[in-house]
């Protein structure tokens, strides 16, 4: 698309608004972490996580274009327990000056 000015292109992104996020589509062994400060690396979220449970895997989010943090992660973990117990200690807790966002993750 072409606004007129210099040539200029723009390229139209849309964003899909229709995401299920029926209980269903969610994963019992996945957590969505978000509001992460930008500077916590995959290994000191594996650490705040562990005394909740066993961890397989973490995952930090990055912009596709610039590779910088998100601040968000998805986290498996080896049982719904330990997803119950991660989601009770850590949503809301302020770690690196930002309140953690916790929940069951898709």
């Amino acid at each position: 698309m072409r606004n007129g000015l210099s040539g200029v292109t723009y390229r139209s992104s849309r964003v899909n608004h229709n995401h299920n996020h029926h209980p269903s589509h969610y994963h019992a062994n996945r957590l969505f972490v978000g509001n992460i400060n930008f500077q916590i690396t995959e290994n000191e979220l594996r650490s705040m996580l562990e005394p909740f449970g066993a961890v397989k895997n973490v995952r930090l989010t990055t912009d596709p274009g610039t590779g910088h943090p998100r601040g968000s992660a998805f986290v498996e973990m080896t049982s719904e327990d330990a997803i119950a117990r991660a989601i009770e200690g850590l949503n809301g807790r302020l770690i690196g000056g930002r309140c953690l966002k916790v929940r069951l993750g898709f």
